[in-house]
This record gives C-alpha cells, structure tokens and sequence, in this order.
C-alpha cells in the first residue's frame, strides 16, 4: 500500500511538473509575435514538449528546415534548442544590425554562461575581466604572432615527429586525434601560461582533466540538460571541475603574482632587468593591472573551454575533408607542393611571411570550416534591454529571448557559395591565385591580408581568419573570436608540416560527423594510414 502511494505520490509530481513546463512553454511562445513561425512544434497535445523531445535527436534537421522556409525569404523564425529553450533565428540580412548594437542591447556573455553551463561550472567572472583577456589576446597576442611563431612551431615539430621514429618510412596506422591532440595542446598551452608551467607536469595534468572535465560539462548541462534543471546538475558536475581547477591554481596563480610584482618592480627601479615573457600570462597582468592574480587566473583557466579543443575537432575535420576527397583531385599533394616550396630552409618555419604564403592551405581551411562549423547555431545573443527590441522587419522580442543566425544554413546557401555541399579546398584561394599570376606577385609576401576585418580590403577571396556575415564561423562583428588569427596561423602550421614530412593514405569514405546538441564534432575513431617522407627540411 505505502509502495503504490509513493509510486503515485511521485508519478503525480512528474504529471505536474510536465503540465507547469507545458503552460510555461506556451506563454514563452505566446510572447513572440505570431508572424515569427514556430518551425518544430505541431498541432497536436502537448506540441511544446512534443516538439522539445524530437529536437533532442533531430541534430540539424529543424534549423535546416526553419532556413531554407523562412530565412532564404528573409524572415526570421522560432526554434526550441536540445535543452528546452526558445531561440529566434535571424536571416543573415539582420546578422550586421544585432552585432551593431551598442552594448546593453544584447549580451553575447549571456548566452555563453547559460549555453555552456558557465555560471554553475567556473567562478563569476567580471565583464571588465573577460573583456581585459579578450583584448590581450585580439591585440598583444596577435601583434606578436611572428614573435611566437617560432616557439609554437618547436612545440608542434616535437609531437608531431613522435609519431613515427624519423628512420621508420614503413605504413603506420594513426588515429588522426591522437595524432593532432599532443601538439595542438602543448602548443596552446605554451602560449597560455608559458615555459616554467609547461615544464611542470603536475600543473599540466591537472590543467588537463580540468580543461577535459570543463568541456563534456558544458556540453552536456548546457545542452542536454533540460534548462530548468540545469542548476542542480550544474553543481553537481562542477565538483570535478573546481577540484581540478583549485589543483591547477596552485601553481597558475602564483606565476601570475610573481609576473605582477615583476611589472610593478620594472616601473619603479630602472636597473632591474626584466624582459617580459611572451605569452598570455603576460599580456593580461598588462591589460588587467587593477585586478588581481587569483581573478586573471581564474579568467585564463577558463580559456581552456575554447582554446584546445575547438582547434583539435576543426583541424580534425579539414584533414578527413582533404583526405576523403577523390585521390585523382590531387588536394593533399598539392598541399604538400605548396608546403614544399615556402619552407625550404629551418629559418622559413619561424617567419610570419611563410604563412602568408600558404594560399591554398589557408583556402582548405576555411573550406572545412565552412562545411563544419563548430555550432550550427551562431552569433546567439540575448536580449537584455527591459523593453525588448524591435527586429528590422518591424517583429518586437522581449527582454530574456535568444537572437542567433543558422551558421549551417548560411555557410551552405547556393547563393553565396557555388555547388555549395562540395568540398572544394580551393574555393578561397583561386582569386588570389589568379590575381597574384597576373601581376606576378603569386607567393610573395604581397598576398598576406591588409586589414582581417575589412573583406572589402581583401583582393579576390577571404583569408581563413576573415571574419562575415556570410562566413561566421568565428563570430562576426565585435564579437568575433579574439584568438582566430592565433588558431589560424596554427592549424596552418600543423598542415604543412604534416603534409610536408608524411605520406598519408586517402580515406575512402568521409565519415559523418556527430551532432551532439548544436556541437558539431568531427569523429574521433578516425584511423588514417601514413609514413614519413625522405628527410625534407
């Protein structure tokens, strides 16, 4: 008898909860003006929870539809994402008016926080400080490319030739991650925090599994979890997360003290001689001078979120897309013919010119990108103003709503990219090439961007690291990534000097990726066959 109660004690607390979600749910779509159509839900009982339940498994098939319906006509729409949330879909017409609106309109912030479980995984985080970082790493970091280049590529160089002993040229099989993840992360990491932690393993084990633990935690609170449930989970999962992360700043924060009273020390006694590191830790003790060393801290743990793996799955997916690729295209040995003839000398792999140089590895690129990109929802923001905002088609939105583009829908639109579903890694790069054999400039210096930001500046095609709003894979507007012109350089890197020194065998079928709410990943059980090449340079 007490059994059967329970069991209807609780089964009836779930019917009530279930019926609260409902109404609530109809009362959020009833706040937005009924000319934004609803694309997922349907009529029948209990739509919104219905619709929620299949876009869990329907992957991009919904965002797919809403923009091919409504945005290629221009209008916006309204969708559900994986956790239960409401999210209106912009055309790309209105994608330059929502990233020009000063701030205090919408919040990018916001929607990170919630969308990755940011505020039950990390800290609070001031506005001030992250946007301190951010400037660190889109100015200093940038400015001082070439100044790193040369460090990032030792790093890369030392995990990439363990691969295969240098005397070994029989056929290996290699997990393509496996095979890209130690470089990427050491060389990251290295940029990050510097020499002295990146010789310190116990710092770097902990950073790792604090980085690993950060990641399937946002993912999953943040997008599978069902929104109104996400804070109890949120903490639960954070216990992970906090212990690796107090493990780490045993070690971060009183490096980032040391480098502080260092600058301090520098200002007050000209004798002492200090020349300042080149590396992340250093630039934000410089942009952040008013904070202090746990709060810089605690802002450069919380890179980790996009700096590793987001580079790891994109350089995963443009080796599978130039591998996959018909073997008699030619895409990796023309690869391999361009590595060959920038770096010809151990000096060429430590001058930004050589980068710059890479047309067609540059195009590859920015072609997986565009095919992949990391989410297929982009550019979300929230709404923050108390009276909502008018959307340029005269549609009003309340305060709370999530604004955001379909990245998928745009980056595959026929009108903005020919025989768009193709793989073609020269797509970006043959204006260039064409522009550059007419005046004969073509692999001169003269082919490296004016101005990243400005694509009008930019002759016949846009640069991996070129920032749209047809190609927003890295954010567009103000709020475009901060490191993409580090993640580029890179990824180029990383390219060429695979191409250059290993033979790879081609993939015979490209594998799906997987949709894990708006992630886009590309497969991680990907096993490529390769050797290495003659020696080379």
């Amino acid at each position: 008898m007490n059994i059967n109660f329970s069991w209807a004690f609780w089964g009836l607390s779930a019917l009530a909860v279930f019926v609260a979600k409902e109404v609530y749910w109809e009362a959020n779509r009833r706040r937005l003006p009924a000319s934004i159509a609803w694309v997922g839900p349907r009529n029948e009982v209990f739509s919104m929870f219905r619709a929620w339940m299949r876009e869990i498994t329907a992957g991009l098939k919904t965002i797919e539809e809403g923009y091919n319906k409504y945005s290629t006509k221009g209008r916006p729409f309204a969708v559900l994402d994986t956790a239960g949330r409401s999210q209106v879909i912009l055309p790309k017409e209105q994608m330059r008016w929502m990233v020009s609106q000063k701030d205090g309109i919408f919040s990018q912030q916001e929607v990170v926080n919630t969308k990755f479980a940011v505020k039950y995984l990390s800290p609070p985080i001031s506005t001030n400080i992250s946007g301190q970082i951010a400037l660190a790493i889109r100015r200093d970091l940038t400015r001082n490319l070439g100044g790193t280049q040369k460090t990032v590529f030792d790093v890369l160089r030392l995990s990439l030739d363990a691969i295969i002993e240098r005397d070994d040229l029989s056929w290996h099989e290699v997990n393509l991650v496996g095979m890209l993840q130690p470089g990427i992360t050491h060389a990251t990491n290295r940029i990050l925090v510097g020499q002295d932690l990146c010789a310190n393993e116990t710092f770097l084990e902990s950073f790792g599994k604090f980085s690993n633990y950060l990641g399937i935690s946002a993912v999953v609170i943040g997008q599978f979890v069902p929104y109104f449930l996400s804070a109890p989970f949120g903490y639960l999962a954070s216990i992970a997360v906090h212990i690796y992360r107090r493990k780490a700043l045993r070690y971060l924060e009183p490096e980032v003290q040391a480098r502080m009273d260092a600058v301090q020390l520098a200002k007050s006694d000209p004798n002492f001689d200090y020349k300042p590191p080149l590396d992340v830790i250093q630039w934000s003790v410089g942009t952040c001078e008013k904070e202090t060393a746990k709060d810089i801290s605690n802002a450069i743990l919380s890179l980790a979120l996009g700096a590793i793996h987001t580079t790891i799955m994109t350089s995963t997916s443009a080796f599978i897309d130039i591998l996959s690729s018909p073997p008699d295209l030619g895409y990796f040995d023309a690869i391999h013919d361009e590595a060959a003839s920038v770096f010809q000398t151990e000096e060429d792999w430590g001058k930004l010119a050589s980068l710059h140089k890479l047309t067609r590895i540059d195009s590859a690129l920015r072609e997986s990108m565009r095919l992949n990109p990391l989410f297929g929802r982009g550019t979300m923001q929230q709404v923050m103003q108390k009276t909502g905002v008018t959307l340029p088609d005269g549609n009003h939105v309340p305060q709370g709503q999530w604004l955001g583009v379909s990245l998928t829908g745009i980056n595959q639109d026929e009108r903005y990219y020919p025989d768009p579903h193709k793989y073609n890694p020269w797509r970006f790069s043959r204006g260039r090439e064409e522009l550059a054999l007419k005046d004969g400039t073509l692999g001169s210096d003269s082919t490296k961007p004016v101005d990243n930001d400005k694509p009008e500046n930019i002759p016949n095609g846009s640069y991996l690291s070129t920032s749209e709003d047809r190609f927003a894979t890295f954010g567009f507007g103000k709020h475009s990534c901060p490191g993409r012109w580090f993640a580029s350089h890179m990824m180029k890197l990383t390219l060429a000097y695979i191409a250059l020194h290993y033979e790879i065998a081609p993939i015979k079928v490209r594998p799906p990726n997987m949709i894990v709410g708006d992630c886009i990943v590309a497969p991680r059980d990907v096993t490529i066959r390769m050797r290495r090449r003659k020696a080379v340079a």
